[in-house]
């Protein structure tokens, strides 16, 4: 039967107002009274159509009955699929043909051709429960722990001491493990705790490689940072913070000097000796300068006394003729 469409609701309402039976035009803006009237005549159309035919009922049913089992037959590269339901129909669902039911098996048995029963496979059609992944050690990908570095523009300026540890420490190379990662985070949150009371700095460029990193314990202070107190910062509470940051560092100190400390003593050595050799190097052409303005200067002076004795030489040779042309009047 052909489907009812928005054009066939018009045109019978049109024609309805025509003949009177519809007080006023129906305006196409009405979507909604078109859509209410569309339903009817669908509804209308479904009841004066026929009822679905077996098979496509029994698929349109098959989500509300129970499945039991599932049957196969295979013919060379063509198989057939179908559903054993409860009360013993049989829904085919899969093959070369449409989708279909049947009364028995052995009413689809008989629907294809030169099967027979001992071709059916029978299996379960119950859901296949997710099987258990097998337990098998797998390595794990370690999540590194992480340091706490502060920033270069960190609020908490009792720790800026702790970026240039970092960075010796990744400069030099050394492997960062949870120990190491742990005794860094333990002195970082010690520092943190302190910002009010003091400040650190990181060590400027000169002697980056020389200092923050061996400390020494002093009375009041530590050796080897610069730390600077609160005026309000007692003796006594300096001490006692000073105490417990060296602790605290020993732990750190421990698990990275044998590493770090080789590293900044060479690169310290040749930063040393590089800029000595600069110097030297620079002091070797200055002093090159010089003496190549000197020689040039010895050089002139040297011909200027040979010019010298040449004008004299020839004074006397000139005052020798004199003499050899007048003999005569020797006394």
């Amino acid at each position: 039967m052909q489907r009812t469409t928005f054009a066939d609701v018009i045109a019978s309402q049109q024609a309805a107002f025509a003949a009177g039976t519809l007080q006023s035009k129906p305006k196409k803006s009405k979507t909604k009274d078109l859509v209410a009237q569309m339903e009817v005549l669908q509804l209308e159309d479904a009841a004066a159509a026929p009822a679905p035919a077996p098979a496509a009922a029994a698929f349109m049913e098959v989500k509300e009955k129970e499945k039991d089992k599932m049957l196969r037959i295979f013919q060379g590269d063509t198989h057939y699929t179908a559903i054993h339901l409860k009360d013993g129909a049989i829904l085919e669902v899969k093959g070369p043909r449409a989708r279909g039911g049947y009364e028995s098996v052995d009413a689809w048995v008989a629907s294809i051709p030169g099967a027979t029963l001992a071709d059916v496979q029978v299996s379960d059609n119950k859901p296949k429960e997710p099987k258990e992944k097998e337990k098998k050690e797998k390595k794990r990908k370690h999540e590194d722990k992480k340091c706490n570095v502060p920033s270069r523009t960190a609020k908490f300026q009792s720790s800026r001491w702790m970026k240039h540890v970092y960075e010796m420490m990744v400069e030099s190379g050394l492997v960062l493990t949870d120990e190491i990662v742990d005794a860094f985070n333990d002195l970082m949150d010690y520092l943190v705790s302190k910002n009010d009371k003091m400040t650190t700095t990181t060590p400027p460029k000169f002697n980056r490689y020389i200092y923050g990193i061996k400390l020494e314990k002093l009375q009041h202070s530590i050796r080897g940072i610069y730390v600077n107190f609160e005026h309000t910062v007692g003796l006594a509470e300096r001490t006692e913070i000073c105490d417990r940051i060296v602790d605290l560092y020993a732990v750190l100190f421990a698990l990275i000097k044998d590493t770090v400390v080789p590293f900044m003593d060479g690169k310290n050595m040749y930063i040393t000796a590089k800029k000595e050799s600069e110097r030297e190097r620079a002091n070797l052409l200055k002093s090159h300068e010089v003496m190549e303005k000197e020689l040039h200067n010895h050089a002139l002076r040297i011909e200027g006394y040979r010019n010298i004795l040449a004008r004299t030489q020839k004074i006397i040779e000139k005052h020798e003729a004199t003499m050899q042309k007048f003999s005569a009047f020797r006394e």
